[in-house]
């Protein structure tokens, strides 16, 4: 309860909802504490609120199948603020197409593989708002597009601050130089893949910027800290899910269909401006 309160979620019964256990959880995240010690902390209080279900309190638990992931998060952690700008502060130096990774992986919280693989062709517009598309198809040349999980097939809204940054211009000018993908360098015949090379690639920026290697904090560490940032902003979790990419764990989430304009909507509540991500000079 202690907790809670801390996480600023400690509010009347009948007010609570889903959103105050996704604050919880993020809170208890940013502290440090692993994925089950997560899960320890937060059973007891869905317990509770099954208990206040039985006694007429409530007339659902708001809480019921809120998702604690107990892998992910207990070898990964987000990333400080302080390294994210160390991290940007290198990367707006950088004048390639490997620049815009970092900044892809703010703005989308997708994996670093369904990033390295996209085609140029992925970037577009979909009801009128720009999207990345992240699929499976193969195309001619490029046989090995992958998605973790059938959930992993999506469209990304773009986020405005990409698009001031310049990143609708590099699609443009990449096409007119007759480039196909968004990241030429991770595309290479042989047992590479795509994720394993822009995996390479972030290493090296991280090792230029002079941030300490720790295996708790990788690309994959932007995921949490993009979920943690929606989830404090008061993005509902089945529309956090689909932004991700994560399978729902409850019905109601397996056909839960979120139109791109909500999904835009969501999106535009990610604010990483305190990084000063930088246009290309």
């Amino acid at each position: 309860m202690r907790l809670l309160t801390e996480a600023g979620a400690d509010v009347p019964l009948p007010e609570l909802d889903r959103t105050h256990g996704a604050k919880l959880r993020a809170h208890l995240v940013a502290k440090g504490i692993k994925g089950q010690s997560v899960k320890n902390l937060i059973g007891p209080l869905q317990a509770l609120l099954n208990v206040a279900v039985d006694a007429g309190k409530l007339t659902v638990n708001p809480w019921a199948g809120l998702k604690i992931d107990t892998s992910d998060s207990t070898q990964r952690l987000p990333w400080r603020t302080q390294d994210l700008k160390k991290l940007v502060a290198t990367n707006n130096a950088r004048d390639n197409a490997g620049r815009w990774l970092l900044p892809l992986g703010l703005y989308s919280s997708a994996r670093i593989g369904e990033l390295a693989q996209l085609e140029l062709a992925d970037i577009k517009q979909i009801d009128g708002v720009w999207c990345i598309e992240v699929h499976d198809r193969r195309t001619d040349g490029h046989l090995n597009r992958t998605v973790k999980t059938k959930a992993g097939e999506r469209s990304i809204p773009i986020h405005q601050h990409l698009i001031d940054l310049g990143f609708l211009e590099f699609v443009e000018a990449s096409k007119k130089a007759a480039e196909r993908f968004v990241f030429p360098r991770f595309i290479q015949k042989g047992k590479r893949r795509p994720g394993d090379l822009a995996g390479l690639d972030f290493l090296k920026l991280r090792e230029s910027a002079n941030v300490a290697l720790d295996e708790r904090f990788t690309f994959h560490s932007l995921r949490h800290n993009g979920r943690s940032m929606l989830a404090a902003a008061g993005v509902n979790e089945q529309i956090i899910d689909k932004l991700v990419g994560h399978e729902s764990g409850t019905v109601q989430g397996r056909y839960t269909h979120a139109d791109v304009a909500t999904l835009a909507a969501a999106v535009s509540k990610l604010d990483w401006t305190a990084l000063d991500l930088r246009r290309t000079q």
